[in-house]
């Protein structure tokens, strides 16, 4: 899947590091990808060693009208590394006054330090 996510009201990239730490902590979390109006919805479920993935859409950001478009149980660490990679890549991106800060090298190092100490038993 791809689209270009809007910078207005919040910076997504930085809301999907902040959100895999909370499976680290077997907590849920959700990250808002806003297209102005519409939005599309990372949530990320976990239990012990998988994750609940879903994506979400709505045509205007409005909970009541979403709609789940996939969902998948799979692989804690294996799905959490994959989304960390997609983070980590972004701060190779040339960027400009008008892009997303760049994501802190140390915080992103420290979650992969986490990812990796989570075993096929979960946490």
């Amino acid at each position: 899947m791809e689209f270009e996510a809007s910078d207005v009201p919040n910076n997504p990239v930085s809301e999907l590091v902040e959100s895999l730490w909370k499976p680290v902590r077997n907590e849920n979390s959700e990250v808002w990808w806003h297209l102005e109006p519409a939005g599309y919805y990372f949530i990320f479920e976990p239990k012990q060693s998988e994750l609940l993935f879903s994506i979400q859409f709505s045509p205007n950001s409005s909970l009541a009208n979403r709609k789940i478009l996939f969902e998948a149980k799979v692989n804690l660490r294996n799905a959490l590394m994959m989304f960390w990679r997609c983070a980590k890549k972004t701060t190779t991106f040339e960027t400009s006054d008008t892009d997303w800060p760049k994501l802190d090298k140390n915080e992103l190092e420290n979650l992969r330090t986490k990812l990796n100490q989570i075993t096929d038993d979960g946490f």
